[in-house]
Formats: structure tokens, C-alpha cells, sequence
């Protein structure tokens, strides 16, 4: 198998799913935050020539809201379906799959991305690939103009963003630009909205972080909020004020902070 391309491919999920990757002795650690999610080894493995992927069935589940028990049928599926099963190698004893080509290995990730709800269904892609139902069916040239209006919608909202917090990440004072982006309060999918007042200007791991609300701004205060499993890596954040713009309409709308920090709480608070 192209060790090159699997990787490619792996990269490309993690990228979908805002994941950061770190490279290991044998391979590739994915993690959400501080949480490892997948690892990805091409030595060390049972097979020579394969790719092994473990899977960390607690902090999948908590990405997604569903339980852990489903997570392991995912992986159970995949073991025994999909791919191979894989033993364990390392003292965390994770489950792993064996996938011995690039047609194995895309089945495996597109299942876990429609389990991460990143990526559609194979049944649904045929359906629309098939037409459909014609009652359903959008015309092409309409669904070009969506994807175009809302890449400038989100290119315009970073543009505006940038302006308004003098081009520094409001949570940590980053000024780099080209590590800055445009984070939705509340998630565009639930309220379709470029205005400045509905987002912050957040440096790229920072925005992951507030997307899986692993940290949050009490609105109460205006100060950080962490989960505890950042403390040990972003725990210079806790308690430090945001710094937000100084015109009055590009400040953030206190009812969308209020439901991420409400979010975060249910998330995080016991």
C-alpha cells in the first residue's frame, strides 16, 4: 500500500475534523484539543505493508455527544467488516484495525467521518449521485452559488473580523495573521450570519478548542474558561480577559456568548 497517500488521507479526515497531528516513532498521533482521538501507524504492525489505526473509543464519543457503547460498535464494525483486526501494541490497550489498501482504508475513514458527522453516508452520496428524487433534486449551477457565496460569506467574515480586533486573537493576543480565523459564537449551521458581532477572532487552535467547547468566555466576567483536561497545556488562559473590539456593533451579542458558555457548562461542569 502508498504509505504516502494513506497518510494523505488520514490528514485530510483530521483537517475536516479540525484535528492537530503530531508524528510518533511508527506513525501519527490526531487529537481534539489535548484528547487523542485516532493514531495511525505504518511500522510496528501486524501485517507488513499495512496500516494499523487505533481508535480512542471515550474521546470519539465525547466529540459527538453519543455514547461510548456506540463508539466501540463503530470500531467493532470496522475490525470486522471493514478492515482487520489489529492487536493492541501499546500499555493504553486502544483497538485498532488492520487495513491493508487504500480501498479498505477509505471505507474505515468514511465511516468514522460520518460517525464524527463530517462527512455523508455512502447511501446518501449514491442518492444524490443517482438524482434522487426529482422533487428534491437541486440544480447544479444552484448549489455552485451556495458553495461560492459562502466561501466570500466566511473569507468577507474573517476580513471584517480582522478589522475589528486590530488583527490579535481575542483570547490570547496572537498576532499573527495567517494564523487567525473567523469563529462562529454559535455554529453557522444554527444561525446563518457573517455580522461581526456574531464571532470572535480566535488563532486556530484556539478556535478548535472553542468549537468543541473545551473553553469558552464567561459572559458574566468576559474572562476564560477551561476544561480541566486544558489546564496542564492552556492553563495560562484560565481567568484571563478577553480583549474585545472597541466599536459597539462588532462586539460579541452577549445571547450568543451566554449559549456557548451554557454549552460548555453542560459539557464540563459536574
Amino acid at each position: 500500500m502508498n504509505t504516502i497517500k494513506a497518510f494523505e488521507m488520514i490528514d485530510a479526515l483530521a483537517k475536516e475534523c479540525r484535528w492537530r497531528s503530531r508524528n510518533l516513532v511508527h506513525g501519527k498521533n490526531y487529537q481534539a484539543g489535548s484528547k487523542t482521538t485516532i493514531s495511525a501507524y505504518s511500522s510496528n504492525t501486524d501485517q507488513p505493508g499495512a496500516i494499523e489505526v487505533a481508535f480512542d473509543p471515550k474521546n470519539i464519543s465525547a466529540l459527538t455527544g453519543r455514547s461510548q457503547a456506540d463508539a466501540a460498535n463503530l470500531i467493532a464494525k470496522l475490525q470486522n467488516e471493514v478492515a482487520e483486526f489489529a492487536t493492541p501494541k501499546t500499555q493504553y490497550r486502544l483497538p485498532r484495525v488492520s487495513v491493508q489498501s487504500i480501498e479498505q482504508l477509505k471505507a474505515v475513514l468514511d465511516a468514522l467521518g460520518e460517525f464524527l458527522g463530517v462527512r455523508e453516508s455512502a447511501q446518501n452520496m449514491d442518492d444524490k449521485n443517482s438524482g434522487g428524487d426529482d422533487r428534491n433534486e437541486i440544480d447544479p449551477d444552484s448549489r455552485t452559488l451556495a458553495e461560492i457565496l459562502r466561501r466570500r460569506g466566511q473569507a468577507e467574515f474573517r476580513t471584517r473580523l480582522l478589522d475589528a480586533y486590530n488583527s490579535r486573537c481575542a483570547l490570547t493576543g496572537c498576532n499573527a495573521v495567517a494564523a487567525l480565523e473567523a469563529a462562529h459564537i454559535v455554529p453557522h449551521s444554527e444561525h446563518q450570519s457573517y455580522e461581526p458581532k456574531h464571532g470572535l477572532l480566535l488563532r486556530a487552535d484556539i478556535h478548535t478548542l472553542f468549537d468543541l467547547y473545551l473553553l469558552s468566555v464567561d459572559p458574566a466576567t468576559g474572562k476564560v474558561v477551561l476544561a480541566s483536561e486544558l489546564v496542564e497545556a492552556y492553563g495560562d488562559l484560565e481567568g484571563k480577559e478577553a480583549v474585545l473590539p472597541l466599536k459597539t456593533e462588532a462586539m460579541p451579542d452577549p445571547q450568543f456568548l451566554m449559549t456557548h458558555y451554557k454549552r460548555w457548562r453542560r459539557k464540563n461542569v459536574r
